[in-house]
């Protein structure tokens, strides 16, 4: 990963990083970024019967 930064807390948050695939042509580079947002589960969600 090129950048890993997040801001995660106990009731959620985001995560963010980016990263590069290189095939090793000039031509044939990708640079990607990657957003997850983390939600908390209900209360129902997170019960174990």
């Amino acid at each position: 990963a090129d950048v890993i930064e997040h801001n995660l807390l106990p009731d959620g948050g985001e995560l963010q990083f980016s990263y590069t695939l290189d095939s090793g042509a000039e031509t044939l580079i990708s640079r990607n970024s990657v957003l997850i947002t983390v939600e908390p589960l209900k209360k129902q969600e997170t019960e174990v019967e």
